[in-house]
């Protein structure tokens, strides 16, 4: 039994080789009928034999009109399965849109304003002053500072003043789980803010683009340095080292070719103290977005609430109240809060239970029947605010869902509405973590308020 083993291993190598064969047979001759023209084929391949017959046989046929205006396109061809393809190369003649927001929508923050102003600002009104005085503009801010206190607005308004298109990138749109992708996608961003130039990068939520890559932080006080885990990682180092080489490719462009191909970065994070300490130099300055503080608060309660007020508006007393019990709170806790005060009053409109005639219209007449008014007029004139279901006035023919909204007379929000807001609402950032700001500020930044 043993000897004959071997025979029968020989037979079934044998029968595979055959099949292979053949098998290759039929593929060379489907190509070959296939492709147009017919002179272009996998014989020269195949001539050779062994692999280089298979891989003759896989050669696509690519036209001799590829990739000529007019002529056909050229073939997919063959990538990993399931890599998708890389991204298209930026557009030069699609320039970005200058964001629309202006300088007075941003409470407070004067040193930030004049930072900001400095670095975008200034060099594009005096180009030949700073030319002659060997000025280097600014290439790299950095805002920091607890969630919510509006710094990404801060670099719309600073981009609008200086009518400046605003590119966004977030590590969303860069990262990659193919190798090699990300650092791409982090030279197709600097690309086209360069093709868009004079233009402002923001690059959201830096901290998550590029950590620390020794893994242990900087600054900040006790607790290490945040995202010193994620800074382990070889992918994490390289998208790192890539945003450090384009941010100083962005910055030596501007001393070789002039400031009209300069590109300002503006980076916002959360926790600076994770970023690498190679970026934070790159970010040559480091501005601390802080909490609100009180007459900040004062002005964004009454911006908020200004246009839904009643016609004689908050008192002073009411809105220093309100500025008091928000001590603490960051810009985005009291837009909530405002929002709660500012939904009241459409709260009471679609919860009552009856609705009653506002006033007399455009020759209508109001009869009373049971104690309840029926009003007969145009419809277009009828106006209707919420009452109670037990009020004599009450019209008993109409139904409040069935009141148009353009016939409900809707009242302002009160100092009632606004205190009963601000008792729900709540701080979003803890007193350990803006102390643990300012220490980092002390160490690394300049305060921005």
């Amino acid at each position: 039994m043993a000897s004959g083993q071997p025979d029968k291993v020989r037979t079934a190598t044998a029968m595979l080789i055959e099949r292979a064969l053949a098998i290759k047979q039929e593929l060379a001759q489907s190509s070959t009928t296939t492709r147009s023209p017919p002179a272009v084929t996998a014989a020269p391949h195949r001539a050779q034999g062994g692999k280089a017959a298979a891989a003759g046989a896989l050669v696509p046929w690519r036209p001799p009109t590829a990739g000529i205006r007019g002529g056909a396109p050229p073939p997919a061809w063959p990538r990993q399965r399931g890599r998708p393809p890389p991204p298209l190369p930026p557009r030069p003649s699609r320039r970005p849109p200058v964001p629309a927001t202006p300088w007075h929508a941003i409470v407070g923050l004067s040193r930030a304003k004049t930072a900001l102003t400095d670095a975008l600002t200034l060099p594009a009104r005096f180009p030949a002053t700073f030319a002659a005085r060997r000025l280097r503009p600014t290439s790299a801010v950095l805002l920091y500072g607890p969630p919510g206190t509006g710094k990404t607005a801060l670099a719309a308004a600073a981009a609008a003043a200086a009518g400046l298109p605003l590119l966004t990138v977030s590590a969303a749109d860069v990262m990659s789980k193919w190798v090699g992708d990300a650092e791409k996608a982090m030279r197709a961003v600097f690309q086209a803010a360069a093709a868009a130039s004079p233009s402002v990068l923001f690059l959201d939520e830096v901290d998550a683009l590029a950590t620390d890559r020794q893994g242990g932080g900087g600054g900040g006080g006790d607790g290490g340095g945040g995202g010193g885990g994620r800074g382990s990682s070889g992918a994490a180092r390289r998208v790192t080292t890539e945003l450090l080489v384009q941010m100083q490719a962005a910055a030596d462009a501007v001393a070789i070719h002039g400031p009209q191909c300069r590109v300002l970065v503006i980076g916002a994070t959360n926790v600076p103290w994770a970023l690498d300490a190679a970026l934070r130099r790159r970010f040559e300055v480091r501005l601390h977005v802080p909490l609100p503080g009180r007459t900040a608060r004062a002005a964004l309660l009454r911006s908020l609430l200004g246009a839904t007020t009643t016609a004689g508006g908050l008192s002073a007393a009411d809105l220093d109240a309100a500025t008091a019990a928000t001590s603490g709170w960051s810009c985005a806790d009291i837009g909530v809060a405002a929002r709660g005060a500012a939904l009241a009053p459409l709260r009471e409109v679609a919860t009552a239970p009856a609705v009653r005639v506002a006033g007399e219209s455009l020759g209508g007449r109001t009869r009373r029947r049971g104690g309840c008014h029926l009003h007969h007029g145009a419809p277009a004139a009828r106006r209707y605010v919420p009452c109670a279901a037990d009020d004599p006035r009450a019209v008993v023919d109409v139904s409040p869902a069935s009141v148009p909204e353009a016939q409900l007379l809707v009242r302002g929000v009160t100092a009632a509405d606004v205190a009963a807001a601000v008792r729900a609402g709540s701080a979003s950032v803890g007193r350990a973590e803006v102390e643990r700001y300012h220490r980092w500020t002390r160490e690394f930044g300049m305060d921005g308020s």
